[in-house]
């Protein structure tokens, strides 16, 4: 982060406008970095961000218990036309919430085929499965993992398959027994 060249954050939450979310602030929005931020702030949907407020918007997210989500752009890459080759310099942070993430709503609603365009970015939910009760809480079904990499054992423990896993954080804070890292 420190070494963008250029920062820039969004005002307010497509998503979470959207939606009219009640439970999380809108004002947590998307960073762009580089070229991506100078093409959202020559549209009008953000303005330049200091390192600085840049890191205060992460830590305020993480106060929250959003997930932060990096990125490529597709969606604004086909509203702004914006080639492929130049993809690479369009990166995104989202600070994304369960319940009104288009990108979640779209991995959770997605054909199990589908689900593969959705991919970790190295991340992944670790269980410590010794801790599992087997509450299932980490698995609950309103906005629970959008790609359904949650499932239980013969054990009635928690397994994670690491290959669906995009490491979005949704269940970790569900789990009362900090199993998941």
């Amino acid at each position: 982060l420190k070494d963008m060249d250029y920062i820039a954050g969004m005002d307010t939450c497509l998503c979470r406008e959207a939606n009219d979310c009640e439970d999380y602030p809108k004002d947590i929005a998307c960073l762009f970095f580089g070229d991506g931020g100078r093409t959202v702030v020559k549209h009008g949907l953000a303005k330049q961000l200091t390192y600085e407020e840049a890191c205060a918007r992460v830590d305020k997210a993480a106060e929250y218990g959003l997930m932060g989500q990096a990125v490529w752009i597709e969606v604004e890459q086909l509203l702004w036309g914006i080639r492929n080759d130049e993809m690479d310099k369009f990166l995104e942070i989202c600070f994304c919430c369960p319940c009104c993430c288009i990108a979640m709503s779209l991995a959770r609603n997605a054909q199990p085929e589908d689900r593969i365009r959705f991919h970790p970015s190295g991340w992944t939910a670790v269980p410590d499965r010794t801790k599992c009760t087997g509450c299932g809480l980490c698995q609950e079904t309103r906005n629970g993992c959008p790609v359904e990499a949650i499932s239980f054992g013969e054990d009635g423990k928690v397994v994670i398959n690491q290959e669906l896993c995009v490491g979005c954080g949704i269940c970790k804070p569900r789990c009362p027994s900090d199993v998941i890292k």
